[in-house]
């Protein structure tokens, strides 16, 4: 079986089939942050998936996560990766840009 990816901006989705990803980041970078959604610039491979975002929600860190679906899940950031990970993520992972 053959995988495709749709390359963004901010990530790599695979693609299931012909259609559309369920959800795809905004392509603005330039425009101010509005959901809170911090989006990667680079992935990171944790024991869940691939991490491509993060978002305060209620003052607790979530973590966003690329399915193979192209679906993205949110779980709070204890459930997805360790305090190293998050560092060396934090570190490597973001420029600043965020929607």
């Amino acid at each position: 079986m053959s995988v495709r990816y749709l390359r963004t901006p901010r990530a790599a989705v695979a693609l299931d089939g012909p259609a559309a990803p369920a959800y795809a980041p905004p392509q603005d970078t330039a425009a101010p942050c509005r959901s809170g959604i911090r989006w990667a610039t680079r992935a990171f491979q944790g024991r869940l998936g691939h991490y491509v975002a993060v978002k305060l929600v209620h003052h607790a860190l979530q973590v966003g996560i690329r399915r193979p679906t192209g679906q993205l899940d949110w779980v709070p950031v204890e459930l997805a990766m360790t305090s190293r990970d998050a560092d060396d993520w934090s570190r490597t992972g973001f420029q600043g840009r965020s929607s």
